[in-house]
């Protein structure tokens, strides 16, 4: 204060005023590499629409929205207990009664034919190296050492990690250690009430060493999808060359030619009840097996990936005890996104039966029929596809959500 600073030596002013310099100093240091930093990375991340989108909003969003570190282990097995009923009440709702795999009116059955993918190929230290690189160092409870160092130190990890991998593709299986997932809640949007558990999100988080098999065998799965064109034409999730602008240009497109031709529209957006979470492992494999013709140690690994898996609910440093997860593919596993898009790779041939437009990303689908404006009868044709389609998505345990479900009429005034 005033009086400290009248009694101060020469000495100690002296001293005061060098520290503030050198306190300056460092704090426009600092300003400059975080300048420096995140232009850096925004410029490299410019042709990445989801990347660029995430850096900016960390930017602008900094607030920390998980739950208080303070929270015991009660509170974790609160939330594990809340997500895993949460998948039961909505699969209950499904009536059981009407179960059926439902592949034998659409799609292609290679079941017959001669096995189009029963092993993968052994997989290079060259390759082992890329995917050690391309995979965000994301570090997991489970992990024995910082992701961030196995990739600094790539070329040395290589030589295990290549024959961890070739071991786990030529067998079949993928270790019980590699399937544990350790979950964080994570509140959905700031103005939610943090006390209702039904306002977080379970963000899983993954072994590094699982990641790097998944990436391994999910580009042996799209070299297999594109080589068959196995890719249902009306999805743009998850697929090369497509994204939400292909999917938004293709309906706009049909509903704009609608018009053009003196015709309306009804466009309705269907939505999925936790549709990654619902997903049948029998069906899947099923799919895998009969649509995709896999068969013998990859069919063996799949099964293997999908069964068996466990997760804890982890809040700071208190965890919850583990459960099993007997149905639906993580979301933030690598290999998920392609596995829910064979998943529904028979839903576009109903819409396609019935002349409806149709088109989707990931669970997020979209119906749409045009007619004339005097003849709204012909818009029950829409009403028995939606029904069709209803059946088919509990036939395979999944379940519209008719809450977040929306109708729009399209015209011209």
């Amino acid at each position: 204060d005033a009086h400290q600073g009248r009694n101060q030596t020469p000495w100690s002013r002296h001293q005061t005023s060098r520290f503030r310099l050198w306190l300056n100093s460092y704090q426009k240091s600092i300003r400059n590499a975080k300048s420096f930093f995140f232009a850096s990375l925004i410029d490299s991340e410019k042709y990445r629409p989801t990347a660029l989108f995430r850096v900016v909003n960390q930017l602008l969003n900094p607030s920390c929205l998980h739950p208080s570190d303070t929270c015991g282990s009660q509170s974790c097995d609160s939330f594990l207990d809340y997500f895993s009923k949460k998948v039961d009440l909505i699969r209950s709702d499904i009536s059981s009664d009407h179960f059926t795999i439902g592949d034998e009116n659409f799609g292609r059955d290679f079941s017959n034919h001669a096995i189009l993918l029963d092993r993968f190929l052994p997989v290079s230290d060259a390759s082992i190296e890329q995917v050690l690189r391309s995979l965000r160092p994301t570090t997991c409870i489970f992990d024995p050492c910082p992701s961030w160092l196995i990739k600094e130190c790539s070329r040395d990890w290589v030589p295990l990690f290549s024959g961890i991998v070739n071991a786990s593709l030529e067998e079949g299986y993928l270790p019980a250690a590699l399937k544990r997932t350790a979950v964080c809640p994570l509140l959905k949007q700031a103005s939610l009430d943090p006390g209702d558990l039904g306002s977080y999100r379970p963000i899983p988080n993954l072994p590094f060493l699982g990641k790097v098999i998944e990436k391994v065998v999910a580009g042996f799965l799209r070299e297999h999808l594109d080589q068959f064109d196995f890719y249902d034409r009306f999805q743009s999730g998850f697929r090369p060359g497509h994204s939400t602008e292909s999917a938004l240009v293709k309906a706009v497109s049909d509903l704009l030619t609608s018009l053009d031709r003196g015709l309306v529209a009804f466009l309705i957006q269907l939505d999925l009840s936790s549709a990654f979470d619902t997903i049948d492992h029998g069906v899947l494999l099923h799919r895998l097996e009969h649509l995709l013709g896999s068969s013998g140690s990859v069919l063996s690994w799949f099964r293997s990936f999908l069964e068996g898996r466990s997760q804890v609910v982890r809040l700071g440093s208190s965890l919850s005890a583990p459960a099993e997860i007997s149905c639906g593919v993580l979301q933030g596993s690598i290999l998920s996104p392609m596995l829910f898009a064979i998943y529904l790779l028979l839903l576009g041939a109903i819409a396609e039966r019935f002349g409806v437009g149709f088109h989707c990303y990931a669970d997020d689908v979209q119906l749409y029929l045009a007619f004339p404006a005097n003849s709204p009868g012909e818009a029950s044709v829409l009403e028995k596809c939606l029904n069709e389609i209803r059946s088919w998505m509990a036939s395979n345990w999944l379940r519209l959500n008719q809450k977040k479900t929306e109708v729009l009429l399209v015209g011209r005034d």
